[in-house]
């Protein structure tokens, strides 16, 4: 059967070319529809095999709402991979809105734990699947203060569940690589690691540098 993927975190061409390379490996998607400037338009052949989320799964209600379609009609959860890809030009505090500010808390933080939280859960019911967090971005560089929020949290989250699931049934890994990687290489490396679904790989943050061959990793 064909693979199963969940994608949540952050939108913007990062996840429209994620998506549109899973689509074309023959695997069925559930995400964000995407937005105006990166909107998801599947490709040709493919339009049954993506499902936009109604809703984003940053609120307890939507997380929970999602994993209950999926177990009402009794799909398996293969992978759910999470991205943070801030793609934003980060500016000091001092020049941030509170309400801005608010808004990427709810985007970085809720929209991290809750869909982690019940995806989590409904693996762990299956007793099989893949947790993958996706870093595009901070190899070599500092983000600025709000960006910070949101990549911390996913930095820390990852080393926690790396320690909390190491002896489940599901796979936990955490994958990074520069901003400016290119997608095609970096999600050829991302696959190939799942596929292969080796323990040396699980538990920890995979590096890619951005380059083929053994170089490219670290």
């Amino acid at each position: 059967m064909n693979p199963v993927y969940l994608i949540t975190g952050s939108q913007g061409p990062f996840m429209t070319f994620l998506v549109k390379y899973l689509l074309e490996q023959n695997a069925q998607v559930w995400a964000p529809p995407g937005q105006p400037e990166a909107q998801i338009i599947p490709p040709k052949g493919t339009e049954e095999a993506f499902h936009p989320l109604a809703q984003i799964p940053r609120t307890p209600l939507a997380a929970r709402a999602l994993m209950l379609d999926f177990k009402n009609n009794q799909r398996t959860l293969d992978y759910h991979l999470h991205i943070y890809n801030p793609a934003v030009q980060g500016k000091s505090l001092g020049e941030i809105s509170a309400t801005v500010i608010d808004q990427n808390i709810d985007t970085s933080i809720k929209g991290l734990v809750f869909p982690l939280r019940e995806s989590l859960t409904y693996m762990l019911a299956q007793e099989s699947g893949s947790v993958a967090l996706v870093i595009l971005g901070g190899m070599n560089t500092i983000f600025p203060p709000l960006q910070s929020i949101g990549y911390g949290a996913v930095q820390e989250v990852g080393r926690s569940l790396f320690s909390l699931y190491q002896n489940e049934g599901i796979a936990v890994r955490g994958f990074q690589a520069p901003a400016d990687v290119d997608y095609g290489l970096y999600l050829d490396y991302i696959s190939s690691v799942l596929r292969e679904n080796t323990g040396k790989t699980r538990g920890r943050w995979n590096k890619f540098s951005g380059k083929t061959g053994l170089f490219g990793l670290r």
